[in-house]
């Protein structure tokens, strides 16, 4: 993407009242009728009412000085970053695939692009989830799990927070194996943590960071649980490692219910009564993973139909 049609981009995204699913709605209507957003924002309001997108192209226009739409898309793209919407090939397909009408309509790239390829070019994928106050036990569990999923040629997809994303992602580059950060901010507002930073730089085509939100975008807790579902889009599995009652890794968990995606949690043997995974568990989608005095086991994966439409169904939870 050049830096006129990503600073287009951007001030469409940053305008008010533009959600992901009202972009989704403006780039499927501009890319129907074959207009570039730069094209889209010359229009006069009448032409973009007769496109039906009269009060896109006013949000757009009201703040059109309020940032320095031109300099943030060339920050962007002179640290790095590449900019792929649901229309362009380079879009994953698994997540559209996943996620359906609910899949970003934008993603901010850096790293290893062709590892977004997993699961449509046969690659595997194994999405890492849990509490950031998780316990020792857990760390080690998550550790375990992702080195046994990147021996078994899995991508390690995991959300870049501390905790079991950490240790996730951390195993995976340790062993060598490729892992998927996905971020709950902007690409400009992203440091990667000190203790990944090292071997981030050591195996260079090993990861890929993926961003859905605008680039001056700051971490929130509804970023966090908006990027929670590209996690599950972006794998073949979701493994929850610890999980609270309520907070972003119980609705991951929700999530994965209700489109029926592969969800699996631990079962610790002895009961932790201050975790929720023995309730996601009895709540019967869950399927266990083992951990004895020998560590976690590996489950099997489901396989699930690659061709098959995201599914929806009421929460189980």
């Amino acid at each position: 993407m050049n830096p006129s049609d990503l600073a287009a981009l951007i001030q469409v995204q940053t305008a008010k009242g533009v959600g992901p699913a009202k972009l989704s709605e403006i780039l499927n209507s501009l890319h129907s009728a074959q207009i570039s957003l730069p094209e889209f924002l010359q229009f006069d309001e009448d032409s973009a009412a007769d496109i039906r997108l009269r009060d896109a192209w006013r949000a757009a226009h009201d703040h059109s000085e309020s940032q320095p739409f031109f300099e943030i898309a060339n920050d962007v793209l002179d640290k790095g970053w590449q900019v792929v919407t649901l229309f362009d090939d380079a879009y994953p397909h698994r997540l559209k695939r996943v996620l359906g009408e609910k899949a970003p309509p934008v993603l901010y790239v850096w790293g290893n692009h062709n590892i977004l390829r997993a699961g449509s070019g046969g690659d595997k994928a194994i999405g890492f989830s849990g509490s950031r106050n998780v316990s020792p036990e857990g760390i080690a569990a998550a550790r375990q799990l992702a080195r046994m999923a990147a021996e078994r040629e899995y991508t390690v997809v995991s959300g870049h927070a501390p905790g079991v994303d950490n240790a996730a992602h951390l195993a995976a580059l340790e062993g060598d194996a490729t892992t998927i950060f996905v971020i709950a901010e902007g690409v400009l507002s992203f440091r990667m943590r000190k203790e990944l930073r090292e071997l981030a730089i050591a195996n260079k085509t090993s990861w890929v960071v993926v961003s859905q939100f605008s680039p001056l975008s700051k971490w929130t807790v509804p970023n966090a649980m908006t990027r929670n579902s590209t996690i599950i889009g972006l794998s073949d599995a979701l493994f929850v490692i610890e999980c609270g009652r309520g907070g972003g890794t119980w609705a991951a968990a929700q999530t994965a219910t209700k489109l029926k995606h592969p969800l699996y949690v631990i079962d610790y043997p002895i009961e932790k009564p201050e975790i929720g995974n023995q309730d996601l568990l009895k709540a019967g989608f869950a399927k266990p993973i083992r951990v004895d005095n020998d560590g976690a086991h590996f489950p099997t994966i489901e396989a699930r139909d690659p061709d098959e439409a995201p599914h929806q169904q009421k929460n189980l939870l």
